[in-house]
């Protein structure tokens, strides 16, 4: 809610406006978005999610087990590594942006 003043030109106060905004539907959105990601992150199942051009750019802490390391590594990698950890990639879950 924003509440502000309404002045005449010589700016005294004639009175206030008023503005509210439903904001349910966003909170509700929210809501989902982080129920969603807790479970992602709570699945043993490696999660990954993939840009356009393929690059990696989250994943969940299954696939760092998976892989053998952790996600804050990737903007640092341009693919998966070696043969056997695409191979393994190929069995985990990925969303592309």
């Amino acid at each position: 809610m924003t509440i502000s003043p309404v002045k005449d030109i010589a700016g005294k106060v004639l009175g206030a406006s008023v503005t509210a905004r439903d904001i349910t539907e966003r909170k509700r959105a929210e809501e989902l978005a982080s129920h969603l990601a807790s479970i992602v992150e709570a699945s043993d199942d490696a999660i990954f999610v993939r840009s356009l051009n393929r690059a990696i750019v989250s994943w969940n802490s299954g696939a760092d087990r998976l892989y053998g390391y952790k996600a804050e590594i990737l903007p640092r990698r341009k693919d998966l590594g070696d043969a056997s950890t695409r191979q393994k990639a190929s069995s985990g879950v990925c969303l592309t942006l």
